[in-house]
This record gives C-alpha cells, structure tokens and sequence, in this order.
C-alpha cells in the first residue's frame, strides 16, 4: 500500500515536471516568436532608415550639384550685366557728347541765319547806293554763308540721325521702347518666309532707326509686328517678331511705327 502511494506520488512529481518542462518550453517559444518579431522589425526600420538615408545624401549631392550651377550662372550674370553696364555707360557718354556737338552746331546755325538776314537786311538797304564791286562782294557773301548755313544744315541732320540712332540702341539696352517718327511710312519690297525677315523701302532718311518696331498691315488690318535689324539710307531690314506673325507677310504691305513719337 505504501509502496503504491509512493509509486502515485513519483508519478504526479515527474507528470508535474513534465508540464513545468512544457510551459517552459512554450513560454520559451513564445519570448523567441516575440524576439523574432522585434529584430524583424528593427531589421526592417534599419533598411527604411539605410534608405532614406541614402536617399538624403543623393538629393543633397543634388542640391550640391544645383548650387554649383546657380553659383557659376549667378557669376556669369554678374560679369555680363558689369560688361553691360559699362557698355551703357560708353554708349551714354557718347550720346552726351553728340548731344553736345548738336546743340553748338544749332548755335552756330542759328548764329549763320542771324548774319544772312543782317546780309541781306543790308543788301536791301544800301542796295540803291551800293556800287556794282560792293553789290557783287555782298552777293558773294550772302551765297557763301547760305552754303554754310545748307552745309551745316546737312551735318546738323546727319548729327541729329547719329544721336537718334545711338538713343535708340541705348533705349533698347535698358529694355525701353524705342520710338520713331509719327509720320513714317513705308511698304514691304521684299519677304523671305524661310529667315523671318523683310526688306523695307524706308531707311534712316524716313526716320528709320534699328531695333525700332514696325506695325505690318494689309487693307486696314493687322499682319505682323517686326523689329529693324538694319538700316540703311532709303532702305532697311527687319526680323519677324516671334507670335506676332498673324498671317504671311506679302510683298506690298504697309508698315508703320508701333511706337510713334508724338
């Protein structure tokens, strides 16, 4: 009988242990599924910040390379606006000075007008008693200072197409509007559709002036605007301004200045 009880005992004992084994076992289990789990996750958070890592070293070597560029532009720019500057700066002084050289030839112009009228003032007055030496002498002057008076006259005009011309540039260098006389008027003679440019049958003797713009139109209505390129005396060259060629430019067609000086 005893020995049956201790045979039961030694039984429940090793079925006791043999549980306690197995919870360990599951309990081991478990701790392990839930390590797994975790470096899976870490693994995982590594590779997602390895990433975005990699990710934020390329797009900053990105910005490096932008910055790079920006930096080399922003100097070119800087030595093309000094280059620009000082061009204006020449351009401007000799504006000035034609300027200058005009407003002394008006002078002297009107100061010549002033002398022919006192000449032939003169003339109409001593003209009864004037012998015929001294009526040939004073012909004689007042042709000479009408040929000076029409000389400088010419230099004054071709001074005054100079000066006009060089405002022109200067205007069109800062980015202003470039004008032109009101009256100019001319047509096309020539069209070449290929290049985009047109011959005109107006030149500096019309007011025609470079880089000023020319309203193109046909019985009234618009064409297209193009812009002088070159000019010379009765005759000049112009580009077609992009998006403002309405229709084909024919040869015939009228031009007129988009910006006439009033």
């Amino acid at each position: 009988m005893i020995q049956e009880e201790n045979c039961l005992s030694l039984m429940k004992t090793r079925i006791t242990l043999i549980v306690s084994i197995l919870v360990g076992f599951a309990m081991i289990g478990l701790n392990l599924g839930i390590v797994a789990n975790k470096i899976t996750t870490l693994q995982s958070s590594l590779r997602e910040q390895n990433a975005s890592r990699a990710k934020a070293e390329t797009e900053l070597a990105t910005a490096n390379e932008n910055l790079t560029r920006v930096n080399q532009a922003l100097r070119q720019t800087t030595a093309a606006w000094a280059t620009t500057e000082e061009a204006n700066k020449t351009l401007i002084a000799r504006v000035e000075e034609r300027e200058a050289r005009a407003n002394q030839l008006s002078e002297k112009l009107a100061l010549v007008q002033h002398e022919l009228n006192d000449s032939k003032a003169n003339l109409a007055a001593y003209e009864s008693v004037m012998t015929i030496q001294q009526a040939v002498s004073a012909s004689r002057q007042i042709k000479n200072l009408q040929q000076e008076l029409t000389s400088l006259k010419e230099t004054n005009n071709d001074l005054t197409k100079v000066v006009t011309q060089q405002e022109a540039e200067l205007n069109f260098t800062c980015g202003s509007i470039v004008f032109m006389p009101a009256e100019l008027a001319g047509t096309v003679s020539a069209t070449d559709p290929k290049w985009q440019f047109v011959v005109l049958n107006a030149g500096k003797n019309q007011g025609v002036v470079k880089y000023g713009e020319l309203l193109v139109s046909r019985g009234g209505k618009l064409v297209a605007k193009v812009i002088v390129q070159r000019v010379d005396k009765n005759q000049s060259i112009a580009n077609v301004m992009p998006g403002w060629e309405l229709t084909e430019i024919l040869e015939g067609d009228e031009v007129m200045p988009a910006h006439p000086r009033s």
